[in-house]
């Protein structure tokens, strides 16, 4: 067996692992049920992909993210390590050829969303299978009160039953202890067993800034704090609002939602990520999977549903180890919003039914059918057909989806896919009778080498640039004729949100919408807003403490640099005596750097005091730190 050193040097170039990676990874190869903690960017995909790699046969990865699937998926491809995805949405023939090629031993990991799972023929596949691993990413979604449940997940614990000998590795960024314990139960975890990361971040500034003008607040801090930064706000409108607003005050800006095309949305990332934009305005729809580490500022225009949201976006600021500033704009209105938005999330029964009657006849899905069908959904367009209010769509969606008869997919980006299902012969007879087509299947095939073997990701344009005096409509046309032709299987690129149907229509009459359930989701999303919106109103107690509480790390320390810490520092020094210790730091500074320890022996006043100004200094930027621990003046 390889060592997971060697994996780590060969197929990511880093000569160590970070801190708990190793012991998670071990875990694994020794085959234990392990539950991994790590934050945003700790490197959880290392901890089962490594591993994976070590051990002979298939990893099985489940997770709910669609396009965090497919960009791993690309990510390994592109290290030469075989691998695929399986979710709602594609055919039935290439799920067939996806899974019969897994089985064949053609990938090292399979990507699956959880209701693939429901289908007997899928779990059938994988019992014959030389499963190593099976990886459940985003595992508090088990969980009733995970922030983010999907009753999908409850199905997992089925393949087990197929897989007795390989390990199970959960892995979430955020937990708090009631659903590190309902993940371990409802996996069938032999042993307890928890690995976890601290969620201190101690780079990062925490502030709530209460404000009647919540835009010239924003754009007083996007002015104060350098470097590049996002705005997370609640809807669409308001992230094209704010960034006009921003670009009117010289501040360079743009806008990301699910609702702008993909060509959109890639330019928008990238020109962030190359910083030739300094700041996005966006909803939570930005961010999954993007780890840019020179983030210094993340700022919320209204306190996200749940402190676990909160922490997760809040901590793209920052990865580089550098200050960085986490920002709540708060008026003393948004917890009534807050709550009358939850309040609209939850329709009475009668309605929910009378809407899925609704999508199941604007789909012409007829009763008994639509099983694993997907549908193409502009909400738009479907509640002018029916008019019905969007609000009471998007309310009535995820209560079918907690009753696992559909699931709304957001827009994400499928490539067009191809699998040459011709012979040779009849290919090259083909090309024969269609001269015009035959350069482009010659650099098809020149291209992409498995295009026969397995569905492979193609690029059109990237097509018609290796072959003469061709365009990307024209490899369309091509491929669509030898689709029609029954030569392959050719699959056009998509980007519209969908409706997939995960379990046939039922009439009417039989429809059962689980109240009890709908009821304890409802409250414990309320006792999370009740967190969420206490964190930004209190004003007396440390903000990363109040984090860290949150997440069961009881006995952690005030971080000294919040807001609310900073206001209790000022209180304890007087002005003067603040004033007087700011000076003497000035003068000793100005003659070179120094650590903390030497400039106590150089100023005449307390331990205490000289932390209370150092604190003040750094948190807004007066004094900075070196590599060395030496503090210098900005």
């Amino acid at each position: 067996m390889t060592s997971p050193h060697e994996i780590l040097k060969q197929y990511w170039g880093h000569a160590d692992f970070r801190p708990l990676q190793l012991d998670i990874i071990t875990a694994a190869l020794e085959g234990k049920d392990t539950l991994a903690l790590l934050p945003t960017g700790g490197g959880k995909s290392i901890c089962f992909q490594v591993p994976a790699l070590c051990m002979e046969g298939i990893c099985i990865v489940v997770s709910p993210l669609i396009a965090l699937m497919k960009d791993q998926v690309e990510n390994l491809r592109n290290k030469n390590i075989p691998a695929a995805a399986l979710y709602s949405g594609m055919s039935s023939r290439e799920i067939e050829t996806t899974l019969n090629s897994a089985v064949n031993g053609a990938y090292k990991f399979l990507y699956l969303s959880p209701e693939r799972l429901q289908s007997e023929h899928t779990r059938d596949k994988i019992s014959q299978m030389q499963v190593n691993l099976l990886a459940i990413d985003e595992a508090h979604c088990i969980s009733q009160w995970g922030y983010d449940f999907r009753p999908e997940y409850l199905l997992i614990a089925n393949i087990r039953e197929h897989l007795p000998k390989a390990p199970v590795l959960a892995l979430t960024a955020s937990a708090t202890k009631d659903v590190v314990a309902d993940i371990q139960a409802r996996l069938e975890f032999k042993a307890p067993l928890v690995f976890r990361k601290s969620f201190e971040r101690k780079n990062l500034q925490y502030v709530v800034r209460e404000t009647d003008d919540k835009f010239n607040k924003l754009i007083e801090i996007c002015n104060r704090v350098k470097g590049s930064g996002l705005v997370y706000t609640r809807n669409r409108r308001l992230t094209q609002e704010i960034a006009s607003w921003l670009k009117n005050n010289k501040i360079d800006s743009a806008y990301y939602h699910a609702g702008l095309s993909n060509k959109e949305r890639n330019k928008i990332q990238e020109d962030w990520i190359k910083n030739k934009t300094r700041v996005i305005v966006c909803t939570n729809a930005f961010g999954m999977g993007i780890d840019k580490p020179d983030v210094r500022f993340v700022i919320h225009y209204q306190m996200p549903a749940t402190l676990e949201a909160y922490y997760q976006e809040a901590g793209r600021a920052g990865r580089d180890g550098n200050q960085a500033y986490c920002v709540v704009l708060h008026h003393n209105t948004d917890e009534k919003d807050a709550y009358r938005l939850l309040g609209q999330k939850y329709l009475g029964k009668t309605e929910v039914k009378r809407i899925y009657e609704l999508l199941c006849n604007y789909f012409k899905v007829p009763v008994g059918g639509g099983f694993e069908q997907s549908f193409e959904f502009d909400i738009a367009a479907f509640c002018k057909a029916t008019q019905t209010k969007p609000t009471s769509v998007v309310a009535a969606l995820k209560v079918l989806e907690n009753n696992s008869l559909l699931m709304a997919s957001p827009a994400f980006f499928t490539p067009s896919r191809l699998q040459i299902t011709a012979d040779s012969t009849s290919l090259y007879q083909f090309q024969l009778h269609h001269p015009a087509e035959a350069e482009i299947i010659k650099s098809v095939i020149r291209s992409y080498g498995g295009v026969f073997d397995y569905y492979t990701q193609i690029n059109e344009a990237e097509i018609a640039s290796r072959t003469v005096n061709t365009s990307p409509e024209a490899v369309m046309q091509c491929l669509l004729k030898l689709h029609q032709g029954k030569y392959a299987d050719y699959i056009p690129q998509n980007d519209a949100p969908k409706i997939i149907f995960i379990s046939p229509r039922l009439q009417q009459s039989h429809l059962e919408i689980n109240e009890e359930l709908q009821i304890q989701l409802e409250k414990i999303e309320t006792i999370k807003l009740e967190k969420a919106c206490e964190y930004a109103s209190q004003s007396n107690h440390c903000r990363s403490l109040t984090i860290l509480e949150y997440f069961d790390e009881a006995d952690a320390a005030s971080c000294g640099v919040c807001d609310v810490c900073l206001a209790k520092a000022r209180k304890e020094i007087t002005s003067a005596r603040f004033e007087e210790i700011y000076q003497a730091i000035q003068t000793q500074l100005k003659k070179n750097p120094l650590t903390r320890t030497a400039l106590s022996t150089q100023i005449a006043c307390t331990k205490i005091e000289l932390d209370t100004v150092l604190k003040f200094l750094i948190a807004n930027e007066l004094v900075v730190m070196n590599s060395k621990n030496e503090i210098g003046l900005k």
